[in-house]
C-alpha cells in the first residue's frame, strides 16, 4: 500500500506539472510553460514579489515535515524535506535541480528559503503531508524522540538549578520548565543579586519581572497577615507560630502572578526612543526670524528657532567651552565675507535648541526679573551643562559655574511637585544626585508600583526598575520579620478578647528607602553631582 502511494504521488508530481519560467535560471536552459491536461501546476516563487496571490508573506512551517534541503509551499503550508528524495532518474524535478544557477548573487534559488520556495499549486497540503509521512516516516520518529527527551529530563531537572530550568525551557521551547524555574525563584526564601542572575544568562526583563512578582508577593502576606503579636504580654499564649511569618508563596500563587505577568518582552531602547524626556525638544523655524523683546542689545546675534537674540560676547567665553572655540577661529579674507553672529542677516544659528530654553539661559546669565519659570530653570541647566559651563570664567555678568548651581537649587524646590520618575529621569541627564535618589526613594514608598511596561514607556531603565522591585521586595519582608516578633495581647485572652487588629501596612521611611538606593545604585551613582 505504501509502494502504491508513492508511486501514485511521484506519477502525480512528475508526469503531470505546469513549468514555469523560472527567474534564477540560465535564460538560455529555462522551461517555457507548458499545460497538461491533469490540473496539477507547478509553480516557482517569484524574487519581486509575494508568489500565489500573497500567499508566501502568510504561509506558516510545518509542525513536522521542516528539517533540511528544499522549501516547498502547498496551500499556505511550508516544507522543508531533503532534495535527493524527489530527484527520480527521468522526472521533472531531477531536470529541474540539474539547471544552472543564475550568476546575479542576489537572485536566489528556489525552494533556498521560506522568503524563496518551491510552490506546488492546486494541491491538497494534506495529500502532500501524507505522501511524506510514507517517504519520510521519521518525521513522526523525530516529534516521539522529542517528547521522549522532554520527559526524561524533567525528571532530571528537578536537581537542577532553577536558573538552568529557565534557560533551557527558552531554548528548547519547553514552557514547563520555564515555568517551574521561574516559580522556584519566587518562593527562594533570598533572591540572587541581579549581577550574578545576568551572567548565568538570565535575560534582564525576565529578572525585571520576576522581581516584581516576589514584591507583589511580599505585599500579599502583608495583606493576609493582621498586627497581631506573636506572643501575648498578659497570659503568654503564642497567638500564632512567629516562624510562619516568613516569605512563603504557595506555587498556585506563584502561577497565577507568573501568568497575570505573560506579557511580550519589549526593547527597552526602542520604548525609551519613542518618549520625549523632560527637556526634549523640537525645534521650530516657520516663518522669517523676529527679534526678542527681552534679549536683544548688544555684541553677537543668534538665532535659535525663528528668534533672534543679541547678548555680550563674552559671557559665552567660557574656558574650554564650544564658545570659546568657536569665537577663537580666524576671520576669512575675502573682503566681502560678514561674520556669523555680525547682523541679523548673519546670524550664529543654534539647531536643535528649543528658544524657550536659550531665554531661560539668558535670564540666570542677564537677570532682568525674578521669579523664573520651571521651565526657564530648565533651560538653564539644560543648557549651561550641555555647553559645558560648569568652570567659572571669571567674564560676563554672572559666573558661569553659578548658572548650573543656581538651576539645580532653584529646580530642587520646583521638582517637590514632580513625579518621581521625572525627578528619576532629570537626575540622570543633568547629573544631579539628590534628584535620582529621591525620586528612587520616592517609588519605593509608594503603595505600589506600576507595570514594568508603563515604567519602560516612562523613561526608565530597565535594570533601573529591577533594583527598584528588589528594594521594594527586601523592604517588604524586612517589615513582615520585624512583625513576626512584636509583642502586645493575644486575641484569646479576655483583657482584649474583643480588640480588632489592624492590617498590616507597607511602610517605608524616606531615610531606609534612601540608604537602600544608595546602596544599590552605587555605580549609577558615582557619576552624579552631590548638590
Amino acid at each position: 500500500m505504501a509502494l502504491k502511494v508513492i508511486q501514485n504521488e511521484r506519477g502525480r508530481i512528475g508526469a503531470n506539472l505546469t513549468k514555469k519560467s523560472i527567474n534564477c535560471m540560465d535564460p538560455n536552459t529555462a522551461f517555457q510553460t507548458t499545460t497538461y491536461n491533469d490540473t496539477t501546476t507547478f509553480k516557482l516563487a517569484d524574487n519581486s514579489v509575494n508568489s500565489t496571490s500573497g500567499t508566501t508573506s502568510l504561509a506558516t512551517r510545518d509542525s513536522t515535515f521542516y528539517f533540511n534541503d528544499v522549501v516547498f509551499q502547498v496551500e499556505d503550508t511550508l516544507f522543508k524535506v531533503p532534495k535527493d528524495a524527489f530527484t527520480i532518474p527521468g522526472s521533472f524535478f531531477e531536470t529541474l535541480f540539474s539547471l544552472p544557477r543564475s550568476e546575479d548573487e542576489e537572485c536566489k534559488a528556489e525552494g533556498s528559503d521560506d522568503e524563496h520556495p518551491l510552490v506546488l499549486e492546486r494541491i491538497s497540503k494534506d495529500y502532500f503531508r501524507g505522501l511524506l509521512s510514507v517517504m519520510f516516516p521519521s518525521g513522526n520518529l523525530r516529534r516521539q524522540i522529542r517528547k521522549r527527551a522532554i520527559a526524561a529530563l524533567s525528571g532530571l531537572l528537578q536537581k537542577r538549578t532553577a536558573v538552568t530550568k529557565i534557560l533551557l525551557g527558552q531554548q528548547y521551547r519547553v514552557k514547563k520548565w520555564f515555568v517551574d524555574g521561574c516559580i522556584a525563584l519566587i518562593q527562594m526564601n533570598e533572591f540572587p543579586a541581579i549581577e550574578d542572575l545576568i551572567k548565568n544568562g538570565l535575560d534582564i526583563f525576565a529578572i525585571a519581572k520576576l522581581l516584581s512578582i516576589r514584591e507583589k508577593c511580599s505585599r500579599f502576606i502583608m495583606s493576609q497577615l493582621a498586627s497581631k503579636p506573636a506572643h501575648c504580654i498578659r497570659c503568654g499564649a503564642p497567638d500564632y507560630d512567629p516562624k510562619q511569618v516568613t516569605y512563603i508563596v504557595s506555587v498556585n500563587k506563584a502561577s497565577t502572578l507568573l501568568d497575570a505577568c505573560d506579557t511580550p518582552a519589549h526593547s527597552s531602547a526602542a520604548l525609551v526612543d519613542s518618549m520625549k524626556n523632560p527637556g526634549d525638544i523640537e525645534s521650530e523655524t516657520n516663518g522669517p526670524p523676529a527679534r526678542d523683546r527681552s534679549f536683544y542689545f548688544n555684541d553677537v546675534v543668534f538665532q535659535v528657532e525663528n528668534t533672534l537674540f543679541k547678548v555680550p560676547k563674552n559671557a559665552f567665553t567660557v574656558p574650554g567651552s564650544f564658545f570659546e572655540t568657536l569665537f577663537s577661529l580666524p576671520r576669512s579674507e575675502e573682503g566681502e565675507s560678514i561674520a556669523e553672529g555680525s547682523d541679523d542677516e548673519h546670524p550664529l544659528v543654534l539647531e536643535k535648541i528649543s528658544k524657550d530654553h536659550f531665554k531661560g539661559l539668558l535670564s540666570v546669565m542677564f537677570p532682568r526679573q525674578s521669579g523664573l519659570k520651571y521651565e526657564q530653570w530648565l533651560g538653564a541647566l539644560d543648557l549651561s551643562t550641555q555647553w559645558d559651563f560648569m568652570e567659572a570664567s571669571g567674564i560676563g555678568y554672572l559666573m558661569n559655574d553659578q548658572i548650573r548651581k543656581k538651576a539645580v537649587h532653584a529646580l530642587s524646590s520646583l521638582l517637590q511637585k514632580r513625579t518621581a520618575i521625572e525627578k528619576i529621569l532629570l537626575g540622570q541627564k543633568y547629573r544631579v544626585k539628590n534628584w535620582f535618589v529621591g525620586g528612587c526613594a520616592s517609588l519605593i514608598q509608594a503603595a505600589e508600583l506600576p507595570a514594568i511596561e508603563e515604567l519602560i514607556k516612562s523613561g526608565l531603565d530597565i535594570f533601573a526598575i529591577a533594583k527598584l522591585f528588589s528594594i521594594r521586595e527586601a523592604c517588604a519582608r524586612t517589615i513582615i520579620e520585624r512583625h513576626a516578633s512584636k509583642p502586645g495581647y493575644c486575641r484569646s485572652c479576655r483583657h482584649c478578647g474583643d480588640q480588632k487588629p489592624k492590617p498590616m501596612r507597607y511602610s517605608v521611611p524616606f531615610s531606609y528607602a534612601s540608604t537602600a538606593v544608595r546602596e544599590s545604585f552605587k555605580t549609577e551613582l558615582a557619576t552624579l553631582e552631590e548638590f
